[in-house]
């Protein structure tokens, strides 16, 4: 039978010592937890910690001494201080913080958090938030204004540009997904657009769009720059003219594609 590690074991390193009765921030340690096992064998020490709120959590070792060295990171609660600093702004319902709240801070973290999942594409390539933003949740609001829609996020106008007044917006999803980098653009009968929603316009699939555009047969050309996405998006407009035709092609091109098929 594999033991857990001890809580005190050194590998090589002094760590800082944990015991019972310790206090990290809102944390008191109780005594030791069973250890939590990892998906490579291995054991991560815990302890049983009760928060000042009453509720009691079996805690990993490794983010209570990071909570104990550290000036923001691991664990320094169950969880109600997050809820109690966003209590203060006074932007909760039902004793909840709103989703305001919850993307002003998603975008803090994934500006100035290494630790992030998206930092890289955020803090490590520049990406910051506005001083004002940074250092006041009520000057955010202010600026941005309740979300008109629950479905909107928080979305950058310039991707390459902060989140500052100016540059910012409460976006639907089909606007924001438009508004990243690496999206390639077409424009279609002087009309910036994306594949899929040529595709659509055509009831097509994107592969069937990609050859026909490859054969010189739909009115379309790859855009070197970026359009700048508007905040809502304008459905797309053709020529009836031009439909009919287009839509024959599309046949001939659907029947060659299947005689060339092996049976």
């Amino acid at each position: 039978m594999t033991s857990a590690p001890r809580d005190n074991a050194s590998c090589g390193q002094r760590r800082e010592a944990l015991r019972p009765g310790q206090q990290v921030h809102r944390w008191t340690i109780l005594q030791e937890a069973a250890p939590a096992s990892t998906s490579n064998g291995r054991w991560r020490p815990r302890w049983l910690c009760r928060c000042v709120c009453g509720s009691e959590k079996a805690v990993l070792a490794q983010s209570l001494r990071l909570a104990l060295r550290s000036p923001s990171g691991g664990s320094r609660s169950c969880g109600c201080l997050a809820t109690e600093r966003a209590l203060r702004h006074g932007n909760n319902r039902g004793q909840r913080p709103t989703s305001e709240y919850l993307a002003w801070v998603a975008a803090k973290k994934r500006c100035t958090n290494p630790k992030n999942a998206s930092f890289k594409r955020y803090g490590g390539r520049g990406i910051r938030m506005c001083e004002g933003w940074s250092a006041d949740f009520g000057a955010f609001l202010e600026d941005m204004g309740p979300k008109p829609d629950v479905r909107m996020s928080l979305d950058r106008i310039d991707p390459d540009g902060d989140y500052a007044p100016g540059n910012c917006r409460w976006a639907p999803p089909d606007v924001q997904s438009r508004n990243r980098k690496g999206v390639r653009w077409f424009e279609f009968e002087g009309q910036p657009a994306l594949l899929i929603d040529i595709a659509r316009f055509f009831s097509m699939t994107r592969d069937e769009t990609r050859a026909l555009i490859r054969r010189g047969l739909l009115p379309v050309k790859a855009l070197a720059v970026a359009p700048p996405v508007p905040d809502r998006l304008a459905p797309l407009v053709l020529d009836l003219n031009l439909v009919e035709p287009l839509q024959d092609q599309l046949h001939d091109y659907r029947e060659a594609v299947l005689l060339d098929r092996p049976e």
